[in-house]
């Protein structure tokens, strides 16, 4: 049995240790490619207590800051730097992904501001990566060959990186994590000094296939926007598909599930109307923010709507603002006449 278990692949090895390697900071730098388990290394790095970024997004596990931080490089690398030297100061442990960046060759110039990283690649089957990237496109004529080259000749550029730079690394599999994820997450917690079970234990509970928050993020056609109070019987506000390509969403105004007006969010909305200020209770929501900086930059701020509601209108469930393509609602939906938001109060 003994002779067996050592033939058994388990899905992950530790190479290029360095017996002088400082143990008491690290930088975890997270190496993959978009739809290639970046996320999921993020979501257990996280839950086991190292710092990831604060604005995080729940289906990747990715922070705002350090991603435009790392989008920004090549033009203005002192936004990364400075970010770096803030992070290096507060946290013991802390990491990001780099993905797209191998697009425009920033990841080698960025690795080498860092101070002794270590590396978690993540390797996934390429022939998944190819036909989610496949699904997630409307664009028919990249053809899944074209993607399965793009996926193989990206793992190439990441090995090409990785013989570039010393410091312990951890080479995954993204399948086997998922096949046994306890002995995965205790091999990541050791590689990166985590030890504490409770820790462990919470992190083991992310990985799993399909995870709704993820899937829902990878959509196409998922629309996010905000509806605004009522105003003289109009209902406003501003809406986009997380792919802006896909153009200007229809929405619906709908009171006790029945629709009662309909438009489109293709109308002018000024640049000193700030996010902050139409719907402060979305500051939170990344995707939010990313969406509406570019549509608004995509459709020349054209990304509102109004809609009026029919007279003498029954609204004491609320006026529920929702796509008409998919049925999502908007954030601050469902919204009241002023009249009924002064009885609530009261």
């Amino acid at each position: 049995m003994d002779l067996l278990e050592k033939q058994k692949n388990i899905g992950w090895v530790e190479f290029d240790q360095n017996k002088n390697e400082p143990t008491d900071r690290k930088v975890v730098v997270i190496l993959g490619q978009p739809r290639g388990g970046t996320s999921l290394i993020s979501g257990i790095l996280h839950h086991l207590g190292v710092y990831i970024g604060e604005n995080l997004n729940r289906g990747t596990f990715e922070d705002s800051k350090i991603k435009h931080a790392i989008s920004k490089f090549k033009s203005n690398p002192e936004i990364f730097l400075s970010l770096r030297d803030l992070l290096d100061s507060k946290y013991e442990n802390w990491a990001f992904k780099i993905t797209a960046a191998f697009r425009d060759n920033n990841s080698d110039a960025i690795i080498q501001t860092l101070k002794d990283p270590i590396f978690i690649i993540i390797i996934k089957d390429i022939a998944s990566i190819a036909i989610r990237r496949q699904s997630m496109s409307k664009r028919h004529e990249r053809g899944i060959l074209h993607l399965l080259t793009n996926a193989h000749n990206t793992y190439g550029s990441i090995l090409g990186l990785i013989e570039q730079h010393s410091g312990k690394k951890l080479l995954m599999s993204y399948e086997k994590i998922l096949d046994s994820p306890d002995e995965a997450v205790n091999a990541i917690a050791e590689f990166v000094g985590v030890h504490e079970r409770e820790l462990i234990q919470r992190a083991t509970s992310v990985v799993q296939r399909n995870r709704p928050e993820y899937l829902d993020l990878s959509r196409i056609d998922k629309i996010y926007g905000v509806v605004w109070p009522i105003k003289n019987s109009i209902v406003k506000g501003w809406a986009a598909y997380s792919k802006v390509t896909l153009g200007n969403p229809s929405i619906g105004i709908y009171i006790s599930n029945e629709l009662v007006g309909k438009g489109v969010a293709d109308r002018y909305i000024s640049a000193d109307l700030k996010l902050k200020e139409m719907a402060p209770e979305t500051q939170r929501d990344p995707g939010i923010r990313t969406c509406y900086s570019r549509a608004m930059k995509f459709f020349d701020h054209k990304i509102g709507f109004s809609i009026k509601l029919p007279e003498e209108v029954n609204v004491l469930e609320g006026v529920h603002a929702r796509s008409i393509h998919n049925g999502e609602e908007l954030s601050g939906s469902p919204v009241f006449l002023p009249s009924q938001l002064s009885n609530k109060r009261g």
